[in-house]
């Protein structure tokens, strides 16, 4: 096999974390409670530090009308507990044990005349709006779509939907879900709320994993959570959960209802999720193999997050199929530069004598340096590649299946990709949640797509392939569709030869 190469290029995404001052309550830990409700409220304020002192430096204009705070007002204690400089830890575990819609009494200091008064407390999503409206109304890319499609107006009111969905918000996960159904309605891909371990995850800080995404599907009116992915090397990879089951219940408790049911940074109607845990924690995850069936029970306990390069080596394996063989590797993402030299490597060590390869290319998206690099790999390739792509296929694989489709000896298998391609980057919120939104146009990334738009458009494959991922037991139709395509090209080239 010629050898395959990679290059290296300036890296194009930018990732910017902001940290505000707003005073808000941390992310509670877990507990076997694990009931998604409220856990954590705000005050409604910024706050500076002074001499040792913990002053209001802004009043949030959610909250002006019901915070009996002013600028400059001293915080002296809230519900016994003393705030100062030195203690603000203090303060932060009182709000993270504090819900919504509490009263808390505080002694304040205002003008040199102290006074006690009664804080009433705020959902943390609230004082993320106006950094979320701002930047939404800032973005060229987005305004200039709104413009194309007509639709100008539609951020006009949007500030004060978002206020109101937050409001009727019985959980962090809710107001989420109800901010990302606005914001998907604009209808630009990498625009989306991330909770904070969602932005953790994408910043590569995640702990505990499972290694399982959800997709949510609606059938007869009711949501079911399907199990859409398992990331090679983790426990749920492991484990006898296969893909297209159904998830019941996470240490007995529904699955709706738990805390551990977290949104996976995508649009809204992609309806993903994956399932959160802390290194060495056990849990008891309740499935359903088929339609109506009985329930199954495993116990799965947590591991350290598997790196997403890393997946190359872990899922490289021979597939035979009669007298053929094909080399298979899944590549989880195209975040790292890495991602081209593993794969060169995974396949130079482990396919010699696979007659193809298979080029697994569902899930996200990534660099568009390692875009050009896994292209010019497949490209240097001497044996036929196929490539697996699905309608969750999305940013940068898009456009690398588009480039390697170009390719005589490639073929791609699957479904029509996402067409969610502009590029993106995330910031951090008030509250701790993250805000991912669009940095490369449309226009801006043809250069790298000879001239195509891929955006809400996605990318063809030459082999359609119907898969219903709803209870199909395990049944990969898209990897045995890319073998019984490799099984036909070898035919048909015995043939000719004959």
């Amino acid at each position: 096999m010629k050898k395959c190469i990679s290059i290296n290029c300036l890296l194009v995404f930018v990732l910017l974390s902001v940290v505000p001052a707003f005073l808000v309550a941390q992310e509670a830990p877990l507990n076997e409670a694990e009931i998604d409700r409220w856990r954590g409220a705000s005050l409604g304020i910024r706050i500076k530090q002074k001499d040792g002192g913990v002053f209001v430096k802004k009043v949030h204009e959610h909250v002006a009308d019901t915070c009996p705070l002013q600028i400059d007002d001293r915080l002296v204690e809230i519900s016994g507990t003393s705030i100062s400089t030195a203690e603000l830890s203090k303060l932060s575990s009182l709000l993270a044990s504090t819900e919504p819609d509490s009263k808390l009494v505080a002694l304040i200091e205002r003008e040199g005349v102290r006074e006690t008064i009664t804080l009433p407390t705020y959902r943390k999503e609230l004082v993320d709006i106006p950094t979320i409206v701002e930047k939404l109304k800032s973005n060229q890319i987005i305004r200039d779509y709104l413009k194309e499609t007509e639709r100008s107006e539609y951020l006009d009111d949007v500030f004060d939907r978002m206020v109101e969905v937050v409001d009727a918000s019985q959980s962090p996960r809710e107001a989420a879900e109800g901010l990302n159904a606005i914001i998907d309605e604009i209808n630009v891909s990498h625009t989306a709320i991330l909770p904070p371990s969602s932005f953790s995850q994408l910043q590569g800080g995640a702990a505990g994993d499972l290694g399982l995404t959800l997709q949510r599907q609606v059938i007869d009116g009711v949501n079911h959570y399907f199990v859409s992915d398992r990331m090679p090397g983790s426990v749920g990879f492991e484990s006898e959960v296969l893909l297209g089951d159904e998830i019941i219940a996470l240490n007995n408790v529904p699955l709706e209802k738990s805390r551990r049911l977290i949104l996976s940074g995508q649009e809204h109607r992609r309806g993903l999720f994956f399932l959160q845990s802390n290194v060495g924690e056990n849990i008891r995850v309740t499935y359903r193999r088929r339609q109506n069936a009985a329930t199954q029970q495993v116990s799965l306990r947590a591991r350290e997050a598997v790196p997403a390069e890393d997946v190359i080596k872990l899922s490289a394996r021979v597939i035979n199929s009669g007298e053929n063989q094909y080399g298979y590797i899944r590549v989880w993402n195209l975040m790292s530069m890495s991602t081209p030299v593993l794969a060169k490597e995974v396949i130079e060590d482990n396919f010699d004598g696979c007659g193809m390869l298979i080029l697994d290319l569902r899930g996200r998206g990534g660099l568009i340096p390692a875009v050009m690099a896994v292209d010019m790999m497949v490209k240097q390739c001497e044996i036929p590649v196929i490539a697996i792509t699905d309608n969750l296929t999305r940013s940068a694989k898009e456009m690398l299946s588009l480039l390697i489709k170009k390719h005589d000896h490639v073929t791609v298998v699957g479904e029509t990709t996402a067409g969610a391609v502009t590029g993106a980057t995330m910031m951090q919120l008030p509250s701790g949640n993250g805000l991912m939104y669009p940095v490369m146009s449309t226009e801006s990334l043809k250069r790298f797509t000879d001239n195509a738009v891929l955006e809400g458009v996605g990318v063809e494959p030459d082999i359609k392939v119907d898969f219903q991922l709803p209870w199909c037991g395990g049944n990969d139709r898209l990897l045995e569709a890319a073998i019984e395509t490799g099984d036909e090209q070898i035919q048909e080239l015995l043939d000719s030869i004959l």
